[in-house]
This record gives C-alpha cells, sequence and structure tokens, in this order.
C-alpha cells in the first residue's frame, strides 16, 4: 500500500479525494515513515541463499533484518533484491523499512537549469511524476511498499529471466528466438527443459539441454501458427514458454513460465511523393499552420509518414492516453484493470499510449491489453520538463531503470513502441549534439533497448519528428489544436 491509504484506513486523515481534502493530508509527505514486519523463518525448510525482494517501494528506503541494514532504495520504477543469508535467523525475525521524505533529497538541488511542469522537485526523483501535482491530479506525494515483498531462498540454481520474441513469420510456420538467463550457485546443475505450449495448453515444442552456461539461446520453429492480432483485425491468442532447470537426479530446482503472442511489429515512415495523396495533405496542413502563425514545420521539404504494421498488416490506431488509474496505484486492482481495458476495448479501441508521467504499469494491465488485443505505446518516466542530463548519478540510475524496465514487459505482445519520454523535446532540434535529451537517450535508453530489445521499434522522444519534435507532418504528434477551419 502507500501511506496516505493506510492513514485512510486506520481513520487518521480523511478522504483525500474529497473537496480540499489533498491540501489537509499534505503534511504526510514532510514525514518520516516506518513499516516494521515480524515473521518466523524455519531453516530447516527453507535452505541456500536467501534474499529479501521487494517488488516496489516508494521510493527513498533504508531496509534493515534484525537490526542489520542490508540495503537501500531509491526508485520507486524497479525491484530490489538483498542478500540476507547471514542475517537472517532460525525463527523469529523482523524486517523495519525506513522510509525518508523526497524534500531529504531536493533541500540542496539548484532549479536554474532543471525544471518542470507544475512542480520541479520531481525531476530529481524517480517516482511517479504526476503526484507532485498535475492538470488533473492534486500533489500526492505519499510513500510506502506499494508492491509485494518475499523471502527467496535458492538452493542451486535460478532462472532470472526468460524471452522470447517472433524472428520471422512465413506460409505455414514462424521461428520464434528464445533467450534465457540464469544464475547458478553449483556448477554441477544438470539440464534445462524448455517448452512451448499453444493456446489450448498442447506442448508443440520441447527441449531439453544440458547447461553449459549462464546463457541459453534457443530457437523455435513452430509450423501453423495463430497469430495475435490487434482489436478488430483478428483474435488474440497466447502462447506460454515454460523453463524448468533439473538436478542430476531429474528433480525441480526452479520453474518460470510466461506467456507471449506471436506477430511482428514495424513502423513504416515513408517520404511524401511528389503528386501523392500525402503530399497534398502535407501541403494542405502547412498552408493551415501558416494562418495560425505556427512554425513547427518550418524548413521541410517533404512530409514524412509513420505507419504501424502488424503481421504485415497496415492497422489504423484508435485509442487514447493511459495515465495511472489511481495516484495511490496500489489501489488498483486486478479487476479495475480488467474493466478498463474491456471499456477501451468495447469503445473501439485498439490503442493506448502509456504516460511518460505516470508508472511502468501492473502485470494485470499488460494481461489485460494482450487479452483484448490493445496494442500499447509504452513511454519511459519522464514527461514535461528538464532533468537532470548532465548529472552522471542520474544517468546510472535510468540505465539501471531502462534495463529492468525492458526485460520486464519486452514478452508482452501488446506492446509495440518505445519512448524515450513526454514531451521533454517539442521545443528542441534532437539533431543538435547540445540538447538534453540526447544524453538520457544515447548513455541510458538506448544501450539498454539495442541489447535487449529484438522485436520493436523505439524512438528518443515521445512526440518525435520534424525539427521541434511536434510537427504535423513529420513524424507522430503531440499538437492538439486541431480546428474546424482546418478539417473544412
Amino acid at each position: 500500500g502507500h501511506i496516505h491509504t493506510d492513514l485512510l484506513n486506520n481513520n487518521h486523515i480523511k478522504d483525500p479525494f474529497w473537496r480540499d481534502n489533498d491540501k489537509q493530508c499534505s503534511w504526510v509527505e514532510d514525514w518520516y515513515w516506518s513499516y516494521e514486519k515480524p515473521f518466523i523463518f524455519n531453516k530447516d525448510e527453507y535452505f541456500g541463499k536467501h534474499y529479501l525482494d521487494f517488488e516496489g517501494i516508494d521510493t527513498f528506503s533504508e531496509v534493515y533484518v534484525n537490526g542489520k541494514l542490508v540495503g537501500k532504495t531509491d526508485n520507486m520504477f524497479i525491484s530490489y533484491r538483498f542478500d540476507v543469508t547471514d542475517c537472517i535467523l532460525d525463527g523469529s525475525n523482523t524486517i523495519l523499512v525506513k522510509i525518508l521524505p523526497c524534500k531529504e533529497f531536493t533541500k540542496d538541488k539548484t532549479y536554474e537549469k532543471y525544471n518542470g511542469c507544475f512542480s520541479s522537485d520531481r525531476v530529481f526523483i524517480r517516482r511517479m511524476q504526476c503526484t507532485f501535482s498535475w492538470d488533473w491530479v492534486a500533489r500526492f506525494v505519499s510513500y510506502g511498499i506499494w508492491k509485494n515483498v518475499y523471502i527467496t531462498s535458492v538452493k542451486r540454481a535460478e532462472i532470472d529471466n526468460l524471452y522470447i520474441y517472433t524472428h520471422s513469420i512465413s506460409k505455414g510456420f514462424v521461428t520464434e528466438c528464445i533467450e534465457i538467463e540464469i544464475t547458478r550457485y553449483d556448477d554441477n546443475i544438470s539440464d534445462i527443459d524448455v517448452l512451448i505450449e499453444d493456446p489450448e495448453g498442447n506442448t508443440i515444442w520441447n527441449r531439453k539441454m544440458h547447461i553449459y552456461s549462464n546463457k541459453i539461446m534457443l530457437q523455435a520453429d513452430i509450423r501453423n501458427p495463430e497469430l495475435w492480432w490487434p482489436a478488430g483485425y483478428g483474435e488474440q491468442p497466447l502462447y506460454k514458454l515454460k523453463a524448468t532447470i533439473t538436478d542430476e537426479n531429474g528433480s525441480d530446482i526452479d520453474t518460470k513460465e510466461t506467456i507471449f503472442g506471436i506477430r511482428t511489429i514495424k513502423v513504416v515512415q515513408l517520404i511524401d511523393e511528389e503528386g501523392s495523396r500525402e503530399a497534398e495533405q502535407t501541403e494542405k496542413v502547412r498552408k493551415w499552420l501558416k494562418t495560425r502563425n505556427c512554425d513547427n514545420d518550418r524548413n521541410m521539404d517533404a512530409g514524412i509518414g509513420f505507419c504501424i504494421y502488424v503481421n504485415d498488416t497496415r492497422i489504423f490506431c484508435r485509442g487514447a492516453n493511459w495515465v495511472p488509474a489511481d495516484p495511490f496505484p496500489s489501489n488498483v486492482t486486478k479487476e479495475k484493470y480488467n474493466r478498463l481495458v474491456k471499456i477501451a476495448r468495447e469503445g473501439n479501441f485498439n490503442m493506448l499510449r502509456v504516460w511518460g508521467g505516470g508508472i511502468y504499469e501492473d502485470a494485470s494491465f499488460w494481461d489485460a491489453c494482450n487479452k483484448y488485443g490493445i496494442l500499447v505505446s509504452q513511454d519511459f518516466m519522464m514527461a514535461c520538463g528538464v532533468y537532470p542530463y548532465d548529472s552522471d548519478e542520474f544517468i546510472e540510475q535510468l540505465k539501471e531503470e531502462a534495463v529492468f524496465v525492458v526485460k520486464k514487459y519486452r514478452n508482452h505482445p501488446a506492446l509495440v513502441l518505445w519512448y524515450g519520454n513526454n514531451e521533454n523535446g517539442m521545443s528542441d532540434d534532437f539533431d543538435d549534439p547540445t540538447t538534453p535529451n540526447r544524453n538520457f537517450w544515447e548513455k541510458a535508453l538506448l544501450p539498454a533497448l539495442e541489447k535487449y530489445e529484438k522485436s520493436r521499434p523505439y524512438f528518443p522522444l515521445s512526440p518525435f519528428g520534424g525539427k521541434k519534435n511536434i510537427s504535423l507532418t513529420i513524424g507522430d504528434t503531440h499538437f492538439a489544436s486541431i480546428t474546424e477551419d482546418f478539417l473544412n
């Protein structure tokens, strides 16, 4: 949960969404908070190396086990794992999480070069940006253990990550590429069993092999595949990839599985051909822009399109911008995610764009989008501001976040596009080497995407195209002022 919801549930604050109660509970963000949990651990039942896993802490914290500091956190968007093998006891134990207020980490910052719409303190902090206040939500700077926390005991080995992507589709069969990352604590670990199940649960491909390294790469050819399509273009069949590590006696040591869909995705950006319908439309748009004293499309000789193709079929995208469904995201249940995405599908949407001022959404959101055929365009979490582009510490933090996020979400068939941020570069020429956003893209985001993303397009900014990245005729746009005089 979050501290606001915990305080509300214990009658220490009033409903923060009622009238001006948000202002009455603003003191919460300035306090220091602690969460404490006693638990019993049986070392005879759970043996090996022991880890304390936090799927999400918001945001700055110190974590103690039986009074010993085991780690710190500073990013709401990633998971944390702390080795507690040497401090966990057989019997009674206590976890203590001390959460520090954001003001402790912004009080000495300079705002001469860095700023953000609605609030500037947020640009230094890797947490949900919109809840520092936005034009649609009040300021709710909250804290808490907002996702699951658990102890993981690893005996001899574990599967860290499964990745599968469609390499090619041809008539009658598809080639899937599989990458598996493993951590071994025992060099005598023997085999791994990898299989693929079809949407009906039948095993259609299986490979058993000896483990020679900590990274395994396989290729699976599947005959007569059922393709995954966006809503309105076909069905959404989902396959399952499953991997199991076994020991020398054939006993299971660790198992991981992931769902995936068989589909290809590409973005086609063609230059307008002279005399074409697209060129005529470009000319019409630019003439209209001149009447509005708008120079977003200056110095452009030809327009450039932006078309999304799924399975080599051009898709007409209909959708909306997705912002967090609650300023306290731990409030959003699996059922609410499913209901909201289902409403989108019933409203004839086939695409949502996860906005860069929110969060990387829960697995339940992705499950619903996969099921209902809703394409997703994903921003990295920076929005409407100038972030500390010359801070090595911030770039390293963003690099870690990018690797975590790409590896976590890349198996979802609904995910079709990555963007570096929301509207941070609309007044910049990205070709200018001094543009602040180039640092984030070239040093943090692009390396993660190039290394870990094999099947999707990605772009430095959202929007991206033209000299000011808000062009109506180059790439994609966030220009929202199309009026009746243009349409007529």
